[in-house]
């Protein structure tokens, strides 16, 4: 059995992106839609961890000394 990534698109990339990705077959979706929109950096990453999510961010500087620290 595969277990396929499932990625999390960060409000700072646009909500198309999930289109894309459900377009190539991907399981993607966007914060906006999930309501974790204006969420804190960190109360994201505990849900991205909790899901297993991939997360596509553009602000990846923001998330790079958290996830080295959890």
């Amino acid at each position: 059995m595969s277990h396929r990534p499932k990625s999390l698109i960060d409000e700072c990339l646009h909500t198309s992106l999930v289109k894309i990705a459900h377009d190539r077959q991907y399981e993607a979706y966007h914060v906006a839609y999930l309501g974790m929109g204006g969420l804190q950096d960190n109360e994201l990453m505990e849900k991205v961890r909790a899901a297993e999510f991939t997360f596509v961010t553009n602000n990846a500087v923001d998330f790079r000394r958290p996830l080295a620290w959890g």
